[in-house]
């Protein structure tokens, strides 16, 4: 059984498939293209890049203090060292 179909451009999810998408969609059935792959985030900011050229990342906060690397901000948020099983 098909976990979702496309029909006219709307992803439809069969609520009573056991399985997941491949995709991401269809993982939340109230919103099925939260979490998809490929599905483009809307931003609540415009973006702000270094030296105003688009390409080049920010290195710097809002005050000038340079800005920690992204790798840095996931270790902090996502413990490396803390691994729980259920």
């Amino acid at each position: 059984m098909s976990r979702r179909q496309i029909n006219a451009g709307r992803v439809v999810c069969d609520a009573s498939c056991p399985y997941r998408s491949h995709d991401g969609s269809c993982n939340n059935l109230q919103h099925t293209n939260h979490g998809r792959a490929g599905a483009v985030f809307r931003r609540e900011l415009p973006p702000v890049y270094e030296g105003g050229d688009g390409r080049t990342p920010r290195l710097t906060g809002s005050k000038g203090n340079p800005l920690p690397s992204p790798r840095r901000v996931s270790t902090i948020i996502h413990d490396p060292e803390n691994h729980t099983t259920p």
